[in-house]
């Protein structure tokens, strides 16, 4: 089974659908279900370890907090840091204290003893009997080097075997017989993770890492486990945010089963965006579970809980990872929190705070009340209201507070601020579950290099190991169950007609279409025309069909109604004119999780003469719906005609016919439409076919306004305007008479020819109805034989088949500039078409 097609399935947070038909979704809670069938837990034991150093790496060794012991023999020479060959970074691979609760430390009553910057004090016989935490050094001086058995003996029998080698020793001495070498510590855990905060509190650090830094940092860090465990870890990663740093380790029992190490980090500090305070962050998958340790510094000060909390979320908003061997990282754009299968580690200086005073809480110390204060605690506070690190856990705290104390003592804060004590410095844990066991929590009071004290985990985590065969056989029971659902419960319907015929389709003619779908599955069914045809608008002139309604829903049984409607614009008629006579189209019917009706619209197109060049016109022998063949004497490279026959045909009728109705009502009244939708059928009928206008059906002012309203479409849709645009702006700069007559002369034959065409009939009923008809006909055939486009959001009338009033649009909304200049542009045009009128009467 081939578990990259399903491994990122398996891992997504979604909620559980009644119904899912989606087949990864499926999948998905399929697996979930049957997790603990092809998986086993793994225990693991992880190291953390934070630190707020103030400003500096740690003059100390690190022994004291890694191990929980002090190395006896430390190399004086300063050791290198890991090399490259054992860090999993570099490989590819990736892989993964001890004081006990530090209450002796404390000063008591104002009597405190200053520590050694460079480390603890040396340890003799009469402090390793005296029951203080010396004790455990000792104890773990003694461990077993080669076993890498991580699990932690009772405090009891930690006693009696210090005892019995204690005496062993002195014995030892009093024989005079040499001392045993000191046996090399064991593995403090397979996993190691060390947050630092403030490793560089300079300016600098915001814009440029130093590397010294972290290759010192590094050196420490070895320098803490000691050259025989140095050997045994190797180094998964390692990353820095201005003064914060993540580095974790990993044992080389360990190393072979991580992978995908990734990294990231969030800066929220100074503006939100500064890394002074925010979060530095590594993660991993170590055998099949994933790991991520976030090490934070968030805000700072008593009075700043709700900056703390807000920092929090900012941070889980915004920590993204990337993979840091190059590959893709599929979870690179989802939020930290939202990995339902990440075990997060969540640790650092988190600044929260004890709402109290500093007495108080110094009584409370030294009173060892350690529950009575954490009841003040404000991350706690925050855990319980859910307002910051919801689900959350943390081990009991049985340390005294870790902040703020004066450097190089364990004496709280007496400086003239005198901060109050706090836990600032904690660890916590978070996986919905995987089950998390603390082994160790506690604090290290004898370092003393800041104002915050050391705090180290040792926590038992459960991982998953997934068993391959067996998660291959899941994969197949999930998957026949899928297959199972669907067959019972797929979409079913059914279509009425799988072909419709809409038989002889011509221009303007609108042609209505139903079908009906059922119903006739067991569940409701969704159901979408794939390519979505809506109520037609301004956007779609070059569509002649749309569905109606073009989407639905339907319960077992229930019945829709869907309508086709088919109307071809002249704009459409434009395309369907060159592609022939075949009017076909194929809609496809979509079931949502089910099949796909192919409904087939077949027709037969109607050629018309609108949308058509002026040149294709004259070209033509007869109607353009008649094949005619070419005339007698008449050379297939001149037109047949100087100016298209239709018009010629109209104009006939006009100046016959329509001589004495108004100019206005003839034409349109500010874009108003005139004529009757079937004496316009039939007056195109008559031009496509050449058959003769039917004068006495035409008869009457009706009649005459359908005629004119075929003229107008003949001029407004036209292929290029009589016109051309690269003529119009020398016709609009002429003057009247001899510039306008050579403007006249630079166009095509044809062009010119019906331009002429126009401008007599235009004279004939200038002549016939007086002189203020001129200013009626320029604001209708200015525009139409000068097209201006029209500008982006222009409404127009809404029937295709508008007249003058396409080109004398009213907007929308308020007039833009955009709709200003296509006004002044329209405006230009009529008064050129009016010159042109005057320059024929006086020519």
């Amino acid at each position: 089974m081939d578990r990259s097609r399903v491994a990122s399935v398996e891992l997504q947070d979604s909620n559980p659908v009644a119904a899912a038909t989606d087949t990864s979704t499926w999948l998905h809670h399929g697996l979930k279900k049957r997790r603990a069938t092809f998986t086993t837990r793994k225990p693991v034991s992880v190291w953390i370890g934070t630190w707020n150093v103030g400003g500096a790496i740690p003059s100390a060794p690190l022994d004291h907090w890694v191990l929980g012991r002090s190395l006896a023999h430390r190399s004086k020479s300063k050791r290198p840091p890991l090399s490259v060959s054992t860090s999993l970074s570099a490989s590819g691979a990736s892989p993964g204290s001890d004081d006990s609760p530090d209450t002796t430390n404390l000063h008591d009553a104002g009597l405190t003893s200053p520590l050694v910057a460079n480390g603890p004090p040396r340890l003799e016989l009469a402090h390793l009997l005296d029951g203080s935490e010396s004790v455990t050094s000792f104890e773990s001086l003694l461990s077993s080097a080669s076993s890498l058995d991580f699990s932690v003996a009772t405090s009891d029998d930690l006693r009696r075997d210090s005892l019995a080698s204690t005496v062993s020793t002195v014995s030892s001495v009093t024989a005079a017989k040499p001392p045993l070498p000191p046996r090399p510590p064991a593995p403090p855990a397979e996993i190691l993770a060390f947050g630092f905060q403030e490793v560089d509190v300079s300016t600098d650090v915001y814009f440029a890492h130093d590397p010294a830094t972290i290759l010192d940092l590094k050196a420490k860090i070895i320098d803490g486990l000691g050259p025989h465990l140095e050997k045994q870890y190797a180094l998964v990663s390692i990353k820095q945010l201005a003064g914060m740093i993540v580095a974790v380790l990993a044992h080389e029992s360990v190393v072979p089963y991580i992978t995908e190490v990734e990294s990231g980090y969030v800066g929220c500090g100074i503006m939100g965006v500064l890394g002074n305070k925010g979060a530095v962050a590594i993660r991993f998958k170590v055998f099949d579970t994933r790991i991520c340790l976030v090490n934070s510094h968030l805000a700072a000060d008593q009075n700043q809980a709700e900056r703390r909390d807000s920092d929090f979320h900012e941070i889980c908003r915004r920590l993204v990872f990337k993979r840091e061997d190059g590959s893709s990282c599929q979870t690179n754009d989802l939020p930290l929190l939202f990995l339902s299968r990440t075990m997060v580690f969540w640790f650092g200086d988190l600044n929260y705070r004890l709402e109290s005073t500093y007495n108080d809480v110094l009584a409370g110390i030294k009173a060892s009340r350690v529950p009575h204060l954490l009841q003040r605690d404000q991350l706690g506070h925050s855990i319980r209201t859910g307002r910051a690190f919801a689900g959350f856990q943390e081990a009991p705290i049985t340390f005294h507070p870790t902040y703020k104390f004066d450097p190089g003592t364990n004496r709280y804060d007496t400086s003239e601020k005198q901060r109050t004590p706090a836990w600032c410095d904690r660890i916590l844990w978070r996986h919905p579950t995987l089950n998390v066991t603390p082994v160790k929590y506690r604090s290290h009071m004898r370092y003393g290099d800041s104002d915050h004290k050391p705090v180290s985990a040792i926590l038992t985590v459960e991982t998953e190991v997934i068993d391959q065969d067996k998660y291959a056989l899941a994969v197949k029971e999930v998957l026949r169950e899928h297959d199972k659902w669907e067959n019972e419960f797929i979409p079913e319907a059914s279509v009425s007609e799988q072909l419709i015929d809409l038989g002889e389709v011509k221009v303007l003619k609108p042609v209505v279409r139903t079908v009906e779908l059922r119903n006739t599955g067991k569940i409701p069914v969704s159901w979408f025309f794939a390519s979505a045809r809506p109520t037609p608008t301004e956007d779609d002139a070059d569509q002649w069909m749309w569905t109606e309604p073009s989407k639905g829903y339907l319960e077992p049984g229930e019945r829709q109604s869907i309508t086709i409607r088919i109307l071809v614009s002249p704009v459409a008629a434009r395309n369907l004119n060159h592609a022939g006579s075949a009017l076909n189209d194929i809609l496809i019917l979509r079931l949502e999780h089910g099949r796909d009706f192919f409904i087939s619209v077949e027709g037969r197109w109607l050629k018309t003469c609108l949308a058509q060049s002026l040149q294709s016109l004259c070209d033509t022998g007869g109607a353009v719906r008649v094949d005619a063949e070419p005339q007698n004497g008449t050379s297939s490279e001149e037109p047949r005609h100087s100016v298209p026959q239709e018009l010629q045909v109209l104009s006939k009728f006009i100046l016959a016919h329509a001589m004495d109705v108004p100019a206005r009502e003839l034409w349109g009244n500010n874009g108003e439409e005139a004529g009757d939708e079937a004496m316009l059928e039939t007056v195109l009928d008559s031009l496509d076919t050449g058959a003769p206008l039917d004068e006495a059906r035409l008869a009457g002012t009706a009649g005459a306004r359908s005629v004119a309203r075929v003229m107008l479409l003949m001029f407004e849709y036209l292929e290029v305007p009589v016109i051309p645009d690269q003529d119009q702006e020398m016709f609009v700069a002429s003057a009247e008479g001899s510039p306008m007559l050579e403007a006249v002369a630079h166009l095509p034959v044809v062009h010119r020819a019906t331009l002429l065409h126009l401008l007599e009939l235009c004279e004939s009923l200038i002549d016939k109805q007086g002189p203020d008809t001129l200013a009626v006909l320029a604001e209708v055939f200015g525009p139409l034989v000068m097209r201006v486009p029209l500008p982006s959001g222009l409404a127009t009338s809404g029937s295709i088949s508008s007249v003058a009033g396409l080109n004398t649009a009213t907007p929308m909304t308020s007039p833009s500039k955009e709709m200003k200049r296509y006004r002044t542009k329209i405006q230009a045009r009529q008064l050129a078409f009016a010159r042109l009128v005057q320059t024929l009467q006086n020519s």
